[in-house]
């Protein structure tokens, strides 16, 4: 009851704003948002459930929306995760089951399509307005729209003016992993954005959402739950590479560098920023500004391109 109250919560006071809009001035460009919803469940010691819903959107200059995706991961899970992955729920397509096993229509991935292209062309208190069963939806959307529209919402919410343009193809690759660590279940969900045009990047986005599940006595904590998680950018400098790691630059200042160094290159010219290090090379520029291990997130953006 706690998240949907905060959910919303978050998606009044975007929905405020958006009313609250000025024209845009001939110079404001279109923008790329990415954003996400993560939790977790605990339903016996022994047995968890993360989930976590990534949305990414392209506005124009009147905030409407131009293009959207969206993908999810939802995984049971126990104690002690060593070195896993999840597939996501676009990637399982049929695999996923709604259809053989829930008795559903379409596959999972089949209705957010649906709800992607039926929020094309809205604004962003258009698109909270959307429910299953209603006349964008009807063709098939039947299951709950609110983390897809909180996620969304978020996208929306962070969107910055790139150099894209309205026709070109927007990509997206989500990724989970886990590892156990001292007295906790370590989950990192990651998801990489690009738009795309004539094979070269036009625009991206990067993110990253980190959390923990405690353990006690071997097990999760019966009734446990967490929900809202910050992702690294939310955190800015609190997440704390400079305060507490001696970084020169921030996580989000050197994703920042990285998006900006795919601007303009091929699947092939993105994944030649790499050494043999797994970190940018040293002959180019970046290097001193993406110190960070970026061989993970340079693959992942290949990946979205690659889509």
């Amino acid at each position: 009851m706690k998240r949907l109250i905060c959910i919303v919560l978050v998606l009044c006071v975007l929905v405020g704003l958006s009313g609250c809009a000025v024209a845009p001035t001939a110079d404001v460009r279109n923008k790329l948002g990415i954003g996400a919803d993560a939790s977790y469940t605990v339903s016996d010691t022994q047995k968890a459930t993360v989930e976590t819903t990534w949305a990414a959107v392209m506005l124009d200059a009147n905030d409407r929306i131009l293009a959207c995706r969206i993908d999810a991961i939802k995984a049971d899970v126990t104690p002690g995760v060593e070195g896993a992955s999840f597939a996501t729920k676009y990637d399982l397509k049929e695999a996923y089951g709604m259809v053989a096993y829930a008795d559903a229509d379409k596959e999972w991935y089949q209705q957010v399509d649906i709800f992607c292209e039926a929020v094309v062309g809205k604004t962003l208190e258009e698109a909270m307005n959307l429910q299953p069963g209603e006349a964008d939806l009807a063709a098939g959307c039947t299951i709950s729209v609110l983390p897809l529209q909180y996620a969304l919402a978020k996208a929306c919410q962070s969107a910055q003016p790139v150099d894209a343009a309205a026709s070109d193809t927007l990509s997206v690759k989500l990724q989970g992993s886990a590892s156990a660590a001292d007295g906790k279940d370590e989950f990192e969900f990651t998801f990489a954005a690009v738009t795309i045009a004539d094979g070269k990047v036009t625009a991206c986005r990067y993110d990253s959402l980190p959390f923990a599940i405690a353990l006690e006595n071997s097990g999760y904590k019966a009734e446990d739950s967490g929900a809202m998680f910050p992702s690294k950018r939310e955190q800015g400098f609190d997440y704390g590479m400079v305060a507490h790691a001696g970084a020169q630059y921030e996580w989000f200042q050197q994703i920042d560098a990285l998006e900006a160094a795919v601007i303009g290159k091929t699947a092939a010219e993105i994944a030649g920023l790499l050494g043999d290090n797994g970190k940018i090379r040293e002959d180019i520029d970046l290097a001193s500004t993406a110190t960070i291990y970026t061989g993970g997130i340079v693959g992942q953006i290949v990946a979205a391109v690659g889509q």
